[in-house]
Parts: C-alpha cells; sequence; structure tokens
C-alpha cells in the first residue's frame, strides 16, 4: 500500500487505506487478484521466520487438528505438521486467499494433511478443534474487532482446546525494535504490549497457560485455555 499517507497515520494513528484506496485493505485485496497475491507471498515470507520459533519453542505433536486463522498460504502451518507428522490442519482465510493457497498446500505435499476452509473470522470459524493459531492476527484490528475474533474461536472450541497467539510485541520500554516498522507496513495496524494483549485474552474467556518470547525476531508465543 502507498505510503503517501504516512503523515496522516502518524499523526492520527489510524489506517489510511480509505484515503489511499477508496476502501478497506482487505476489501481491496479481494477486488485486485495481483494485489493480493504478493500480500499473501510476503506474508508468507514472514510467517517461515516465525515458523522457526515457534516450532523451536512449541510442541504441536499432541494437538490432533489445528486451525490456523487467517493462515494466508499455510507457512506457518505446514512447518508445525512437518514437525508432528500425525497432526493434522486446516487453513481458515477469505475465500480470495484460499484459492491462492491451495496450489502451496498441494507442492508441499500436505493436500491430505490440510483442509482448506473458507470464511470470515468476524462471522464464525472452524469448531471442535484441538488448537487455534493465531498469527500477526491481533495486531491488524482494533481493541472491539480483536474481541469479536476470539469470542467466536471461544464460542467455537471445546473444553480442551487451546489458543497460540504468535506476534511482535511492542516494547514495555523504549529500545530499538522493527516492530512500528512493520506496523505501518502492514495495512496500518498497532502492535500491543504485552499486558494489553493479556487483558483481552482474558476478557475473550480464556486463561494464560504460558508465553514466551524469542529475543532474536522478538516473536512472542502465548498459550491459552478456554475458562471453565
Amino acid at each position: 500500500m502507498t505510503l503517501a499517507h504516512l503523515d496522516k497515520a502518524i499523526q492520527s494513528g489510524e489506517p489510511q487505506s480509505q484515503h489511499a484506496l477508496g476502501m478497506e485493505i482487505w476489501d481491496y485485496d479481494e477486488q485486485h487478484e495481483q494485489e493480493s497475491n504478493h500480500f499473501s507471498k510476503t506474508m508468507g515470507y514472514l510467517s517461515q521466520a516465525a515458523a522457526l520459533d515457534v516450532v523451536a519453542n512449541y510442541d504441536s505433536s499432541q494437538s490432533k487438528r489445528i486451525v490456523d486463522m487467517g493462515g494466508s498460504q499455510g507457512m506457518l502451518l505446514t512447518k508445525l505438521l512437518q514437525a508432528s507428522p500425525n497432526v493434522e490442519g486446516v487453513l481458515f482465510d477469505r475465500p480470495n486467499v484460499i484459492s491462492q493457497a491451495r496450489s502451496i498446500i498441494d507442492s508441499l505435499g500436505m493436500e491430505d494433511r490440510v483442509t482448506l476452509v473458507s470464511g470470515d473470522f468476524f462471522q464464525e470459524v472452524p469448531s471442535g478443534e484441538n488448537l487455534y493459531l493465531l498469527k500477526q492476527i491481533l495486531h491488524d484490528w482494533d481493541d472491539a474487532q480483536c474481541l469479536t475474533i476470539l469470542k467466536n474461536i471461544r464460542r467455537a472450541a471445546n473444553s480442551q482446546s487451546k489458543f497460540l497467539v504468535v506476534e511482535m510485541l511492542v516494547p514495555d520500554e523504549p529500545e530499538p525494535s522493527l516492530v512500528p516498522l512493520t506496523n505501518l507496513n502492514d495495512a496500518g495496524s498497532a502492535g500491543r504490549p504485552r499486558a494489553e494483549r493479556t487483558g483481552l485474552c482474558i476478557d475473550a474467556g480464556t486463561r494464560r497457560l504460558s508465553a514466551g518470547t524469542h529475543h532474536h525476531h522478538r516473536w512472542t508465543v502465548q498459550r491459552a485455555r478456554s475458562r471453565s
């Protein structure tokens, strides 16, 4: 997306998609296949970097099925499945993204282990799965929208389901960080400090199990489970 409105984004703290494109970025992607494909590939490269940290710090082998929420081309999901050969996956994203992902999943030989599901996580998500994975999802939306996503997952989950939230957090104290630059380039998204994101998860009806940070890339992996 153009940076012509960068000054307005900084001054207002609000995304400038409407001013730059005449519509929200996700609606624009649905109408422009080439730009959507480019964005998905970029997110795929970012997911590959995150996957190294997640696979090294999280054991997914106890999960029967992993749902990758807004998982784009499934780069993180397939890395987790490669590390856990007995686990299956569900790649969940918008219809135009899922249509692009099919050839990627097939090329990785994962067509028998990954179910492709299109939909809108503001409306409904796949139900009854073991692990719900959200990588770089919550930073795209304001608090009210994040709560809608999390509550929809909470509603779809069973009592044994777990949530895995993977994000690059805004540092609690001033320090050199790539997070603000990433946020500016990623559709005007806004990162959150750890306390704010934990609060969102609690408000949505989950309890934190653990959280850990891989300091090289600033990826933070937070595990949670539905509160009974």
